[in-house]
């Protein structure tokens, strides 16, 4: 996990109060900010390019500037080829316009809600057309005549200079010109000056903190270019997806809706369904009846289907970091500050503010509202669900993470220490006894549900390399025949003991299960049973390895009660401590026990399994059963 950049003592709330500061200057300065947002992110979006033209020889200046040509190029015939649809739209919207027309009459005629509003609304408007001039007259005083007929009226407007027409037709166009100019300077001057900016940057947070600097910009810049090229490319294939529908279909223009598609998807959520609007309207001026623009519909939702959730989730979603919920917060943030331009920009502002949050300290909370990553441990996430009295949940947690872990590394990274959080809880007095209680049922499900799934794995992975192995040996190839994954059984016995309480017995039972997965005889003795008891079952049992289960905080005084019991009892059994949790100095934790010399002390899981095979070997020897390559390994 990354470290902080910077460790200082401001108060948390500093942030907050700093806010409306911030949001104001990012609204006032905005005409500023706008274009050099625009230009850091296209330099993002040019800045693998120049490194890729640099590796392949290319002197800098010469990679910057192909870079620049390329892109811009790009973008021109993106422009021709919108303008040329443009015009050919234009010249067919007289015939658009007219069929429209006649749509809405024949809808007009059409029984039912919309055409009984339609004859409503044109009623309306014939009252209000006849009712206007008599009401006018009448606050006038000037007399009604029914039948007088108005003299038409021209007002003509001088001929405009030459300066005013190029003020009228090239003043819409201006600002985004000007604005559009602004923006290549900037990506000029951040490419050429990449290095400079970078050692100010680094200069300006302080030569102390080189190495995280660094990775921090690094991260940013990365997951800003790769989320940009990710989702240049998947909007990319879904124009051409929309393209090629369209064109099965019939629809005019199918380039320009496809390529309308593409670039509205940049906008989250709402742009790939604006441009749907376009193509839906035009089948709808085409074609007869409904069928075409049912399909229109339909081929939308198809290529956003298959491309957001296939591509989406697996390119764009990865080098994002940023969560769903996130994303809409965050749109919906930067258009009211900065309008539809900030619509465009939310999600890679968002990228740069979860980076933020992850190195720098105060803005940690950033990290945590914004960032798609757990914000809990696995092990905190089950304690959570179980406190809520949701084990679904847990188990939930458990499966996903059992899934691509062994049940021992469940057991130890887990549920081992969500039961020390409920055992810490416990004794402190922050849960009651029937929650405790709720809490153990459902810690006693999940070890079981572990084990379970660990031997269905294990049945499984058998079954498969069975079969790869009969197949490979039907197809006469000598292969060697495959092995079950499961250790051979061993003339072990091992008992687990709890040293007090349900959390001893719980932990006890973890490690019984993963002994037993082992190919060991092994048996958990409850926590209901009495010392004398368990001394009983011990002794029945012939038990060669006796592991006691503890947990803090009255780990070491309940397990040296049990360790005298079971010395005074049976001199020859082999004792490990597991003292779960528990930072461990070997001849501390002896002598505070008073142990024999051979006894062992651990505190993890993975701990009690080792020394369990270490001290397999010379027990089978003892009992003079198969030789040590059939123990333990």
């Amino acid at each position: 996990m990354a470290r902080p950049l910077i460790a200082s003592s401001t108060p948390r709330l500093l942030p907050l109060a700093a806010a409306p500061i911030i949001i104001g200057a990012l609204y006032f300065g905005r005409e500023v900010l706008i274009p050099l947002t625009l230009g850091v992110l296209l330099s993002f979006l040019v800045a693998p390019l120049v490194v890729r033209l640099q590796r392949l020889g290319l002197p800098r200046l010469v990679a910057i500037v192909t870079s620049i040509v390329i892109s811009f190029a790009s973008i021109g015939g993106i422009g021709y080829v919108v303008g040329a649809q443009l015009v050919d739209l234009a010249e067919q919207l007289p015939n658009h316009r007219q069929t429209i027309r006649m749509r809405i009459a024949s809808m007009r005629g059409t029984p039912g809600a919309i055409g009984r509003a339609l004859a409503g609304l044109k009623t309306v408007e014939r009252e209000l057309a006849t009712t206007r001039p008599a009401a006018e007259a009448a606050r006038s005083g000037a007399p009604i005549a029914s039948d007088a007929t108005p003299l038409p009226v021209t007002v003509k407007d001088p001929p405009p200079t030459g300066l005013q027409f190029l003020s009228r037709s090239l003043g819409p166009v201006m600002d985004p010109l000007a604005n559009a100019a602004i923006v290549i300077v900037f990506v000029i001057f951040i490419l050429f000056r990449r290095e400079d900016l970078r050692d100010r940057v680094i200069r300006l947070i302080g030569p102390g903190r080189l190495n995280l600097t660094t990775q921090a910009m690094d991260d940013a810049a990365t997951r800003v270019s790769r989320y940009l090229l990710m989702q240049t490319l998947t909007n990319a294939i879904f124009g051409l997806a929309v393209t090629g529908g369209l064109l099965l279909i019939g629809v005019r223009n199918a380039a320009l809706w496809g390529l309308f598609a593409a670039l509205l998807r940049f906008v989250p959520y709402v742009g790939v369904w604006i441009a749907l609007a376009f193509p839906f309207v035009l089948s709808l001026t085409q074609f007869e009846g409904w069928r075409a623009p049912a399909l229109v519909v339909a081929v939308w939702v198809i290529a956003e289907v298959c491309v957001g959730n296939f591509l989406g989730r697996r390119l764009v979603k990865p080098n994002m970091g940023v969560s769903e919920l996130a994303v809409l917060v965050a749109a919906i943030f930067w258009t009211w500050l900065w309008g539809p331009v900030g619509l465009i920009l939310s999600t890679p502002l968002t990228v740069c503010l979860v980076v933020m949050g992850k190195y720098v300290p105060h803005l940690t909370w950033l990290n945590i509202l914004l960032g798609d990553e757990p914000v809990l441990e696995p092990h905190a996430r089950v304690y959570q669900r179980l406190l809520a009295a949701d084990p679904e949940e847990a188990s939930e947690v458990v499966e996903e993470y059992v899934a691509t872990h062994t049940s021992l590394e469940t057991y130890e990274r887990v549920l081992l220490p969500a039961l020390l959080l409920a055992e810490e809880d416990r004794h402190h007095g922050r849960i009651d006894a029937d929650r405790a209680k709720l809490v153990a049922d459902s810690m006693r499900e999940l070890i079981d549900d572990v084990a379970d799934r660990a031997r269905a794995l294990a049945v499984k992975r058998t079954a498969t390399a069975a079969a790869k192995g009969a197949k490979a040996d039907g197809n006469g190839s000598a292969s060697a025949p495959v092995d079950a994954p499961a250790r051979p059984a061993c003339n072990v016995t091992v008992v687990c003991l709890p040293a007090f309480d349900i959390a001893d017995e719980l932990a006890g039972l973890m490690l019984a299960r993963v002994l037993e997965a082992e190919g060991l005889k092994v048996e958990s003795v409850p926590v209901a049973a009495l010392a004398s008891e368990m001394l009983e079952r011990v002794g029945t049992l012939r038990a060669d390895i006796v592991c006691v289960s503890a947990a803090p905080p009255a780990a070491i005084t309940h397990t040296r009660y049990l360790c005298k019991r079971l010395r005074a009892a049976q001199v020859d059994v082999q004792l490990i401590a597991g003292l779960w949790g528990m930072r461990l100095d070997s001849a501390k934790v002896r002598d505070r026990l008073r142990c024999h010399e051979t006894d062992k002390a651990v505190s993890t899981l993975t701990e009690a399994v080792e020394q369990v095979r270490q001290s397999c070997a010379p027990l089978m020897l003892r009992h003079q059963q198969a030789p040590p390559e059939t123990a333990l390994r």
